[in-house]
């Protein structure tokens, strides 16, 4: 990724960024997250702009992170634990 399209996603504090990665880490716990690095980084990208347009709520923010994973990438759903 160039530092162009790292520019418009702007800056994020130390928590904002510690946040996601929890987030990102439950998700990837549960085997949610595709094993592509680079479907994982438009996973990320995709999350980075929610929670810019306001979705800051963390428990909100994985809600949403769960249901829009499992219809960007519908193979990994199968390995979601009960």
């Amino acid at each position: 990724m160039s530092f162009l399209e790292h520019s418009r996603f702007g800056i994020f504090s130390p928590a904002e960024i510690q946040l996601i990665q929890r987030i990102f880490s439950r998700l990837d716990d549960d085997g949610l997250l595709p094993a592509a690095k680079s479907d994982r980084e438009t996973f990320c990208r995709y999350v980075l702009s929610i929670y810019q347009r306001g979705m800051c709520d963390e428990g909100q923010l994985e809600a949403f992170c769960r249901v829009a994973v499992k219809h960007k990438y519908p193979a990994n759903c199968s390995a979601e634990p009960a």
